[in-house]
């Protein structure tokens, strides 16, 4: 029943690739652990499997992971008529801290840029830099861009991201030069056809990996004199969010350019608003003249 539930998750719910595998991976865990098939558990053997996470010292947002799978995979039972209740809705999500997003410091966006040579190699990086500041793109829409996602004169960005959701994303003047340069050089690393923008011309797939992408931008940083530590596809994405907020951009724009469904997910952000309407207060105010803000 998992495949089932799979099949229909990339079908009617157009999960990507990774929430595939994410699902196929936790829920295939808890199969192995109870003693009956996984459409039959009860609420016990949930429960016993969540002991057994805790024991081997799981993240709390691991189990909130798990535990999120497992109701939606017995919702499917549910409304399929494969089984009557939803066991996993008894089962309580583990509290997970809140924390911040870890943007990069616009010195440290420089030294990243300016770092790269001319070589091939370093012109796709600076490129792939480019777009993931100038337009906040998740690291798998980022690899899995087209020469046709140009659209507008390579003026903007058409993204496919999470459940198929498209989005027109502007691209700045300076990404459109550093991708202009890397187009100039793009066959160096086509193996075969393909209308990826950035193909590999290692292995037997034109995509990217991203694994080696990851790889290649920390060892950049390490280039670059920026702690490596801090430096990942997704803090770009969370740079470009965090930048346009403290430069005045709205909530809701920043939603829509980073392709939430649901503001929920970009009020993570709203700390950066707090902080900027405080040094406004602060600084803005009639009282602030007087020494009594």
């Amino acid at each position: 029943m998992i495949n089932a539930f799979l099949d229909m998750m990339a079908s009617v719910r157009g999960a990507s690739e990774n929430t595939l595998l994410s699902y196929a991976h936790d829920l295939t865990e808890v199969d192995q652990f109870v003693s009956r098939p996984l459409e039959q558990a009860t609420v016990e053997d949930l429960q016993s499997y969540l002991a057994d996470c805790v024991k081997r010292d799981l993240s709390a947002r691991t189990q909130a992971r798990r535990v999120s799978a497992l109701r939606r995979y017995f919702r499917f039972l549910v409304m399929d008529g494969i089984r009557e209740d939803n066991p996993a809705k008894a089962i309580d999500l583990p509290r997970i801290g809140r924390s911040l997003p870890k943007d990069l410091s616009e010195d440290e966006i420089t030294k990243l840029l300016k770092g790269c040579d001319q070589t091939p190699l370093g012109l796709r990086m600076r490129a792939m830099m480019e777009l993931l500041y100038a337009s906040g793109l998740r690291v798998s829409e980022l690899l899995g861009l087209k020469t046709t996602s140009l659209v507008q004169e390579k003026s903007a960005l058409h993204i496919s991201g999470k459940g198929n959701k498209d989005r027109i994303v502007p691209l700045h003047p300076i990404a459109q030069e550093a991708l202009d340069a890397y187009l100039k050089i793009r066959s160096f690393f086509m193996k075969n056809k393909t209308d990826l923008l950035f193909p590999s011309k290692r292995g037997a797939s034109p995509t990217l990996s991203r694994d080696a992408f990851f790889k290649a931008l920390k060892q950049h940083a390490v280039n670059c004199g920026v702690d490596p530590m801090r430096v990942s596809p997704h803090a770009f994405r969370h740079s470009f969010a965090s930048h346009l907020l403290r430069g005045g951009a709205d909530l809701r724009s920043v939603q829509a350019l980073l392709g939430h469904e649901d503001l929920a997910t970009t009020e993570i952000y709203t700390h950066i608003i707090d902080d900027e309407l405080k040094k406004e207060v602060f600084t803005k105010h009639p009282l602030a003249k007087k020494g009594s803000v």
